[in-house]
């Protein structure tokens, strides 16, 4: 089956000819005789919608800036662009209210990977967007991956007038709720997302993780794990659909598992 590697974090790597799983990253027997098709749960913005592009041409343009994706090290804003996080979820939500928001471009083979595999996973999303976008989130999903996903999770982070979330943890006086927590309620055993923070709580939580850094661009994604065991780094959807696969193999002509 191939290879993994590791950086300099201890995090697996998908080798780009041939892949195997790292200690811990396996469906044992009894997971997969629990649920006919296991539950992935996808995370949204850069996993499939390039989020940080849009909203850099929009800060470009509403605040005179010469903001380039390669500037976002944190995807707490506030510490790209300056000044206070409040006023950081403000421009957010400025940008929510334009066309250009419901016009993300989806990341290229996160369709084909997912839509491929459907037959052997249940797929849903998970995402901290706030349940206010919803329903031009739901749309966007239904243009670019009907038929894919059969549920969405909101976790309602950067409320305006909420404070500051915490990466991790819920707070049921605001609505919000942890990945770890939306993962556990969807019953997945995997979640794709470009936080570290967010596939280390699951793992923490006993799922598995894939680290999406999308061609190695994301500075965000670059922080050590404290569960590299139970993670894999993947820089496009043909490695995601490689960990999938080796998850969950595809039946050969006989109905075997090849």
């Amino acid at each position: 089956m191939g290879s993994i590697g590791c950086d300099n974090t201890g995090v697996g790597i998908v080798d780009e000819t041939a892949f195997a799983l790292p200690p811990g990253m396996g469906v044992t027997r009894s997971e997969l005789g629990r649920a006919r098709r296991p539950t992935v749960a996808v995370d949204v913005d850069e996993v499939l919608a390039f989020f940080v592009p849009a909203l850099c041409r929009f800060h470009n343009q509403q605040y005179r800036t010469r903001l380039t994706p390669s500037d976002f090290h944190s995807y707490r804003f506030s510490q790209v662009w300056g000044g206070t996080d409040v006023e950081a979820v403000e421009r957010v939500h400025e940008f929510f209210r334009t066309p250009a928001f419901e016009e993300l471009q989806p990341v290229p083979g996160a369709n084909e990977t997912l839509r491929a595999r459907r037959d052997r996973f249940r797929f849903v999303v998970v995402t901290s967007r706030q349940t206010l976008i919803e329903q031009p989130t739901r749309r966007w999903l239904s243009r670019h991956f009907d038929g894919i996903f059969e549920d969405v999770y909101f976790g309602n982070q950067w409320v305006r007038g909420q404070g500051v979330p915490t990466m991790m943890g819920s707070s049921a006086a605001v609505g919000r709720r942890s990945k770890a927590d939306m993962c556990h309620e969807a019953g997945a055993m995997l979640l794709v997302d470009d936080m570290p923070a967010y596939v280390d709580e699951c793992a923490r939580a006993g799922m598995r993780g894939i680290l999406f850094d999308y061609q190695q661009g994301y500075g965000w994604s670059k922080a050590p794990l404290t569960m590299p065991h139970r993670v894999t780094v993947a820089h496009d959807w043909t490695q995601v659909g490689r960990v999938l696969d080796a998850l969950v193999p595809p039946l050969d002509d006989e109905g075997t598992r090849c």
